[in-house]
């Protein structure tokens, strides 16, 4: 769980100090990250590899949608 906060943390950080605006779209992309890989796990496989090999292109995928949308 620190590392997850960890990363959302850097990645605040990181649009903070180059855009001068904050940037909450890591942690929603994260969340949906680890709901996509809860439901892989709890309804296909238990397979932790696969879930995560499931949910990292779907994260990515919601990433570059949420992109060319806006």
């Amino acid at each position: 769980m620190g590392s997850l906060y960890a990363l959302m943390a850097v990645g605040l950080t990181l649009t903070m100090a180059v855009v001068k605006l904050p940037n909450f779209a890591h942690a929603e992309l994260i969340t949906f990250g680890a709901y996509t890989a809860l439901v892989v796990s709890l309804f296909v496989t238990t397979n932790p590899l696969f879930a995560i090999g499931l949910a990292f292109p779907a994260s990515a995928l919601l990433a570059w949608a949420i992109h060319r949308l806006v």
